[in-house]
């Protein structure tokens, strides 16, 4: 198979970068490539990169992160990025239309067997619609992680702006990339779907692994880590921070985001987003890893497999019991409280302070969830895509 994966954000440590990075590196018999925005000549991977452009005049707006043009003067570079946002909406221009044309572009000059479309940003339902009305020939893939109309996490207007797209992207496709049964339900009986769509979750790489043989913790001084994007209205994490104050000098907690918490604290330490090897030396100075799950939806975190990787205690902060409660039941290093102040107080003062917890994490558990592992069946199951 001679193989393109379409992912625009490829540059940048999200889930669905690091997803198609982890596909893109496993060492299969198929020639592979990626297509992705670059923000100078010395980011092009020889290997497998076909290079997008990003126009000299959306580098203020969403592509600040993929060109590094931030300003020193963080103000100046919103107003920068607001003033191009409201020239486009006056003169009627869609930016991620103008980047389209320069894929399609590409994949005039360069034919595929298989092309895999990473849906980030949700515009590229709409991309998949258009590969297809030109007559492309390649067998077409939508690797799809959070749906768009049944998304908590968007607005109204997003939904509203965007979902006339994701009926024909989907319709478009030979076949669906999921990462959990419930979305695969979803799309069948939404989209009436008829063709293959595979279940193919998250996982880790092995370079993250931390896996002690044994893990032996006193947790005198409660040292915790939550690391992921912050939404109040769908993961709150209030409730835990609140906690950590009461506790305080016996808790701490850092806290590595995209945004700084609105709770404060000298024991609630904020972190903007890092690299993941050095996320990962900040996981091994804690001793409890703290995950907060969704509370309505049905997306899979692709936090959860990082952190089992890791073998530390886990707590696992829920509202309602998902698919990735379900899952993270199956590993005793993960401990479950409910999602408000109370509950988490009671039970961080009654399971975890001062008290002492040792056990053997069984590695072969989550063995399967190794991007080595994950990414032979990804290939296995685009030989049979007809």
């Amino acid at each position: 198979m001679k193989i393109l994966f379409i992912c625009q954000e490829y540059q940048l440590n999200l889930p669905r970068s690091v997803r198609v990075k982890a596909l893109c590196g496993y060492k299969s018999d198929h020639e592979v490539h990626v297509m992705h925005f670059i923000s100078s000549s010395s980011d092009v991977d020889q290997r497998y990169t076909l290079p997008l452009n990003v126009p000299a005049f959306l580098k203020y707006t969403v592509f600040r992160d993929f060109c590094n043009t931030r300003s020193h003067v963080y103000l100046i570079d919103k107003m920068i990025g607001v003033l191009i946002r409201i020239l486009l909406q006056f003169i009627k221009v869609d930016k991620w239309e103008l980047l389209q044309k320069q894929i399609l572009n590409k994949l005039d000059e360069h034919p595929f067997s298989h092309i895999i479309i990473s849906v980030a940003p949700f515009s590229n339902y709409q991309l998949a619609q258009k590969i297809r009305a030109k007559g492309c020939t390649a067998r077409l893939i939508l690797d799809i992680g959070d749906p768009l109309s049944n998304n908590p996490a968007l607005d109204k207007g997003m939904k509203v702006d965007l979902g006339q797209y994701e009926s024909g992207g989907i319709s478009a496709a030979d076949s669906l990339m999921v990462t959990n049964k419930n979305t695969a339900a979803y799309f069948r009986d939404n989209f009436s779907f008829t063709k293959s769509i595979s279940v193919l979750p998250n996982g880790f790489a092995t370079s993250d692994r931390m896996f002690p043989s044994e893990v032996a913790i006193k947790f005198d001084v409660v040292r915790a880590i939550y690391a992921g994007a912050i939404y109040e209205s769908l993961r709150p994490i209030n409730p835990l921070l609140r906690v950590f104050n009461k506790m305080s000098p016996k808790a701490q907690i850092q806290v590595v985001s995209n945004l700084e918490p609105e709770i404060t604290g000298e024991n609630i330490k904020w972190m903007s987003r890092l690299p993941q090897n050095e996320l990962v030396t900040h996981y091994e100075k804690s001793n409890l890893l703290i995950y907060i799950d969704n509370n309505r939806g049905i997306q899979t975190s692709s936090k959860i497999y990082e952190l089992l990787a890791l073998g530390l205690p886990i707590l696992f902060v829920y509202t309602f019991e998902s698919e990735n409660y379900h899952f993270a039941k199956n590993f005793k290093w993960v401990h479950f409280v409910n999602n408000d102040e109370t509950s988490i107080y009671n039970y961080l003062m009654e399971y975890i302070w001062d008290k002492e917890l040792s056990y053997f994490p069984e590695y072969h558990l989550v063995k399967k969830y190794e991007w080595s592992e994950l990414a032979k069946f990804y290939y296995q199951k685009l030989e049979v895509v007809v």
